[in-house]
């Protein structure tokens, strides 16, 4: 997970404004840029970035942790009814964006756009911009074979 405090921009505040960061790659080109790039260097990211990132429904967003962390992974089984994944989720939600899906666009792929990812089913990769902190998020996940 990496978080990116977006400082004043007339460029940051045109795509947010219209929602249009994953439009022709703009995120692509933003994670490019020399300070964000070298902060990935754990998951190996290098340009030209190609993340295959497309717009998502905000409001999906702890459900989709949910339901990464209910299903455990590669080799592992789902073990209850997944109250206890969902709860988490909303309080990842919560310490991140306040629970402000309004306020937050989303971002979802699961291309393997680093050598880091296995290219596997459990590849994903998730941005989410806060319009009123001007925060980037950014998280990389993937399971091993």
């Amino acid at each position: 997970m990496f978080c990116f405090e977006i400082g004043p921009s007339e460029t940051y505040d045109f795509y947010e404004g219209r929602n249009g960061w994953s439009f022709d790659a703009h995120i692509d080109l933003l994670l490019e840029h020399p300070k964000i790039l070298s902060q990935l260097t754990p998951i190996q990211a290098t340009a030209p970035v190609n993340t295959g990132l497309s717009p998502e429904n905000s409001f999906l967003l702890d459900g989709y942790f949910a339901g990464l962390l209910h299903s455990g992974g590669a080799y592992t089984h789902p073990h209850g009814d997944g109250r206890e994944e969902k709860e988490f989720a909303i309080n990842v939600c919560k310490e991140i964006f306040g629970l402000r899906y309004g306020e937050i666009s989303l971002d979802k792929s699961g291309t393997a756009w680093t050598p880091w990812f296995y290219d596997i089913a459990w590849d994903l990769t998730i941005v989410l911009f806060d319009k009123r902190l001007r925060r980037m998020w950014l998280f990389a996940i993937t399971d091993t074979d």
